[in-house]
């Protein structure tokens, strides 16, 4: 398991932020779109830097577009939706006639749709706190090399015992359970 470096936690969940909030300039709906942006190259290099063993700078963009895609959809809904429209992450799954790269303002206006809002709501409210949150899962998942931050079952509910058998439930067939029951007279 890696450990933050020696800045705080928060300095880096305030650098991943800054650089999410970059990357909605364009979306990342392919490594290539790391490589090709600053803040997606500043992003590869923050998540998986160059001396990590981590391989080539295409190799490490893939890895963090994989760590992008994992983290939004751990954020569960309305948010990984949202998200992914502000991203552009899934640009195969719009109509062959929408393929092409979509303008900012058009994937606020979709991230909308699931907080039922107008894209300006999305960017004045909505948009902060959803690229703080992928901020912090990123920080959850690449930093601290937890899954989520959503926490797993296991660490959910500590030393807690299973829930007691049902005792009122039939665990065989009752006899003449094929009979409708007698009516009261």
């Amino acid at each position: 398991m890696r450990r933050p470096d020696t800045a705080g936690p928060a300095d880096l969940v305030d650098q991943l932020d800054a650089l999410v909030r970059g990357l909605l300039a364009h979306g990342v709906s392919h490594p290539a779109d790391l490589v090709a942006s600053a803040d997606g190259r500043a992003l590869t290099d923050l998540v998986f830097p160059a001396g990590s063993r981590a391989g080539s700078a295409h190799d490490r963009a893939i890895r963090t577009h994989r760590l992008i895609v994992a983290a939004v959809a751990a954020l569960g809904r309305p948010a990984a939706p949202a998200l992914e429209a502000l991203l552009d992450l899934h640009p195969a799954a719009r109509p062959a006639s929408r393929r092409p790269m979509l303008t900012r303002t058009e994937r606020r206006e979709q991230a909308g749709t699931y907080y039922r809002v107008a894209g300006d709501t999305i960017r004045r409210h909505h948009e902060p706190r959803l690229t703080r949150m992928l901020a912090l899962e990123l920080y959850q998942r690449a930093r601290l090399g937890d899954l989520t931050t959503h926490g797993t079952p296991e660490h959910s509910h500590p030393r807690q015992a299973p829930p007691p058998p049902d005792r009122y439930r039939p665990t065989t067939a009752t006899p003449n359970s094929h009979q409708p029951p007698r009516a009261r007279g």
